[in-house]
């Protein structure tokens, strides 16, 4: 793994919310005081990250936007052969299986869920020992169709997804449920900075981390 900056970890989803990351003085501070962790395209954001977290089912790159940021470590589930170029650690799920265990052992299989960062960044961060996670743009909400960052489309190509949106949240919800017991016991702070965030977490400003 490559060294973390920081024993705090920003974790960037892809809705609306994290547009606030177009001030690039904000992104500054933030890269100055967080190991930063990257879903997808939200790497956009940051020309330096420590991870990123690629979803291959939904997701793949333009060479262009891609080839122009550093990042540290790509974690993937499948073999991406536009990526093979960049070191990639790769581990393997068990597709269709919405099992209920928490694994936090990445280089395991893993139970399938239902978005990357139930199913690859929780598991990730439970791995390398992070005691404090905050989460922004990654609200799941249910009230509303998910929308991504403006950006974001002109980044990313995605296929439909694999489910209907009302039973992937349902599963969301129900891990997140595991995951918030999970770290509680474990001892890990995790927060929700989006103010729309509908997770089990508690929610902090933006303004109080920087």
């Amino acid at each position: 793994m490559p060294n973390q900056r920081s024993s705090r970890v920003l974790v960037v989803g892809t809705s609306p919310e994290a547009e606030v990351l177009k001030d690039e003085a904000l992104v500054r501070r933030l890269m100055q005081n967080f190991t930063i962790m990257c879903i997808n395209s939200s790497f956009h954001f940051f020309p330096v990250l420590d991870f990123l977290f690629f979803n291959g089912r939904f997701t793949s790159l333009s060479d262009e936007s891609f080839n122009s940021r550093t990042i540290g470590l790509i974690l993937s589930p499948v073999d991406m052969p536009r990526i093979k170029q960049y070191k990639i650690f790769r581990f393997h799920t068990r597709q269709g299986d919405f099992a209920s265990p928490i694994s936090t052992n990445i280089t395991e299989p893993l139970p399938h869920g239902p978005t990357t960062l139930l199913d690859i960044v929780f598991p990730a961060c439970g791995y390398m020992g992070f005691k404090e996670i905050y989460i922004l743009g990654a609200e799941y909400r249910r009230d509303v169709e998910y929308k991504r960052f403006s950006g974001d489309e002109l980044i990313v190509n995605r296929t439909e997804p694999t489910m209907p949106r009302r039973l992937e949240m349902e599963l969301a919800h129900i891990r997140l449920q595991q995951w918030q017991r999970y770290f509680e016991g474990a001892g890990v702070s995790c927060c929700a900075i989006s103010k729309n965030s509908e997770t089990p977490f508690k929610k902090v400003g933006l303004e109080s981390l920087c």
